[in-house]
């Protein structure tokens, strides 16, 4: 269920800035699928591998293959299906955990998940 879960979310905020982007219509769904898978896989091997190189690498990888099939699919820049399906791999969240973690006064965890967003 969770999987679900995280898989329309992830669609939707590929499709959200697909939107804010001004791509066309037709590569919206694609951008947001190919969104979505990137950040399963992602999610899925992060769970057995808790380095951040193998999900990244695994989540492009797909990014890459699912986006030139649906550039060509659906004929449009393959730049307008990338660039939206990157979106849920950005790492603002761990940012956000990192600033909080200092403003709390956690240095140690703050300096951690500081490191994690830059690598």
């Amino acid at each position: 269920m969770r999987l679900l879960i995280e898989f329309l979310i992830s669609v939707l905020s590929s499709i959200g800035f697909g939107v804010i982007t001004n791509i066309p219509k037709r590569a919206l769904l694609p951008a947001g699928i190919t969104g979505g898978v990137s950040w399963c896989a992602y999610w899925l091997i992060s769970l057995q591998d808790h380095s951040l190189i193998l999900p990244n690498f695994t989540a492009t990888v797909i990014i890459g293959l699912l986006g030139n099939y649906f550039a060509i699919r659906h004929r449009v820049p393959v730049n307008t299906i990338y660039i939206p399906s990157l979106v849920s791999l950005v790492p603002g969240g761990i940012a956000y955990l990192g600033a909080r973690s200092f403003t709390m006064g956690k240095a140690a965890s703050a300096a951690q998940q500081i490191y994690n967003v830059i690598l």
